[in-house]
C-alpha cells in the first residue's frame, strides 16, 4: 500500500488435487495510481500522467493445474508532455485473462482531435505452447489484433514545422499463428486519408493506400497520390526475412513546389517527372530511374539567387548518380552542370561534378559583381576538392 495505491491478496491456494476445494480461493484486488507509478519510475521526467489501473482476479485450481482469471482496467487516464501541443486524454482499456486467452477490450484514447481504438485476442498457446492453463478448443485460434486511428495530425508535435500540415487516418488489422518469426504474421495496413500540405505543395491519396504483410513479404498495392499539378504512384514489395530483397517504385509527375519540403526558404516553379526504383536489399539498396525538371524556376532571397528556364535530367544507376543535363539561366547569366556522384553504404559521397557559369550577377551587401566560373568538384581519398577558375568581369563596391 502507498498513499495513492493499494493491492490486496486474500485467500487460499490448493497445492495439488489431493487437497479439497477451498472455500476462499485466492483473490486479487487493487487500484494503482498512474501519477504515482510515474513519480517512482522517473521522478525528473517532464511527462505528467493521470488515471488509475484497477486489478481484480481470482485463482482457482492448483499450482500444477492453475485456473486463474484476471481483469486489468485502465480508466480516466491521460498524458502530457512539453513537446506536445495536445494531450493524450480519455484513455481507457480493459484486459481480461481466462482459460488461457488474453482479450484486449474497450480500448480507446484521444490525442488532441485524433481518436485511437484497439481490440485483440492472444491465446497463450501462440507464445507458450505447453502452458498449464485450461484452453477450450474454440479459443485456440491465432492471435488477432486491430488498431484504428482517425484524424491524426502531425501538428500535435511541437517539433513539426509550422508551415506543414499533415493528417491521416488508418487501420492495421492482422493475425499471428506464432511469435517465433514474422513469417507467421498476416496483416494489412489501410490508409484512406493521408493529406500533406506544405506552402504551395499538397498531396492526398486518390484511393486508399494498402500494404499487406504475408509470408514475411510486405506488398504495397499500386496507389496514387495526387495534388495540384501532381500525380505520383507508389507500388512494390519488400522482404522482411531471408535475403530481404527490395523492389519498390515511385513514379509520376509533381509540381516543383515539392522542393519546398527540402528548402522551405525557396520559391520553385515548373514540372518534375520522376521514376525511381529501389532494388537490392535492405542492407545494400540500389537505385535506378531518373528525375527531370522542365522549364524550372528556383529563387532564394538572401543572397539573391534566381534560376530560370531550367532543363534538368538526373539518372540513377545502381550506386551512382549522373547528370545527363542541367542547363538554364542564373542571375542574368547561364549555367550548365555535368558529371555525377557515386555513393556506397557507410562511405562518403564521391562527387565528380563540373560547373560552367557565364555572366552571373551577384549582389551581396554593398558588393555587386558579374563573373564567369569554370569549376570541377571532385572527391579523392574521402576529401572533396574544388578546382578550376573564376573570372571577375565587373565589380561595384557601394559605400
Amino acid at each position: 500500500r502507498t498513499p495513492q495505491s493499494s493491492v490486496v491478496l486474500d485467500g487460499s491456494v490448493r497445492l495439488d488435487d489431493q487437497v479439497a476445494e477451498v472455500e476462499n480461493p485466492l483473490a486479487l484486488s487493487g487500484a494503482i495510481s498512474l501519477p504515482e507509478i510515474l513519480s517512482f519510475a522517473s521522478p525528473d521526467s517532464p511527462l505528467t500522467a493521470e488515471g488509475t489501473i484497477a486489478l481484480a482476479g481470482r485463482f482457482r485450481g492448483t499450482l500444477e493445474k492453475p485456473d486463474p482469471t484476471l481483469d486489468v482496467t485502465l480508466s480516466g487516464a491521460g498524458l502530457d508532455h512539453p513537446e506536445l501541443n495536445v494531450t493524450v486524454s480519455g484513455v481507457q482499456a480493459g484486459i481480461h485473462f481466462e482459460n488461457g486467452l488474453i482479450r484486449l477490450e474497450n480500448t480507446e484514447a484521444r490525442f488532441g482531435p485524433a481518436s485511437f481504438t484497439a481490440t485483440g485476442t492472444l491465446p497463450l498457446s501462440v507464445v507458450w505452447k505447453d502452458h498449464p492453463f485450461p484452453s477450450p478448443p474454440d479459443d485456440q485460434g491465432p492471435a488477432k489484433f486491430r488498431l484504428a486511428v482517425d484524424d491524426f495530425q502531425m501538428r500535435a508535435f511541437r517539433a513539426f514545422p509550422e508551415e506543414m500540415d499533415a493528417f491521416t487516418s488508418f487501420t492495421i488489422e492482422g493475425q499471428a499463428e506464432t511469435v517465433e518469426g514474422i513469417e507467421g504474421v498476416k496483416a494489412e495496413l489501410q490508409i484512406p486519408q493521408l493529406d500533406v500540405k506544405y506552402n504551395d505543395f499538397s498531396l492526398a491519396p486518390r484511393n486508399p493506400l494498402v500494404a499487406r504483410l504475408e509470408n514475411g513479404v510486405v506488398t504495397v498495392q499500386p496507389s496514387v497520390l495526387s495534388g495540384p499539378s501532381s500525380r505520383l504512384e507508389l507500388r512494390g514489395t519488400a522482404e522482411l526475412t531471408g535475403e530481404q530483397k527490395l523492389n519498390l517504385a515511385l513514379s509520376g509527375d509533381a509540381s516543383a513546389a515539392l522542393f519546398t519540403l527540402f528548402a522551405p526558404e525557396g520559391q520553385f516553379g515548373g514540372r518534375t517527372q520522376l521514376e525511381v526504383v529501389v532494388g537490392g536489399t535492405t542492407s545494400d539498396p540500389a537505385l535506378s530511374g531518373f528525375f527531370a525538371l522542365n522549364n524550372g524556376l528556383a529563387s532564394f532571397r538572401d543572397p539573391r539567387i534566381d534560376f530560370s528556364n531550367l532543363d534538368v535530367r538526373v539518372n540513377l544507376e545502381g550506386r551512382s548518380l549522373s547528370v545527363e543535363r542541367f542547363r538554364g539561366a542564373l542571375n542574368g547569366g547561364t549555367i550548365e552542370i555535368g558529371g555525377g556522384m557515386a555513393f556506397e553504404q557507410n562511405k562518403p559521397l564521391i562527387p565528380n561534378i563540373t560547373i560552367t557559369a557565364k555572366n552571373v550577377f551577384v549582389d551581396v551587401g554593398d558588393l555587386q559583381t558579374v563573373s564567369d566560373h569554370d569549376l570541377r568538384i571532385v572527391g579523392e581519398e574521402e576529401r572533396i576538392f574544388v578546382r578550376g577558375q573564376s573570372k571577375l568581369r565587373n565589380a561595384l563596391l557601394r559605400g
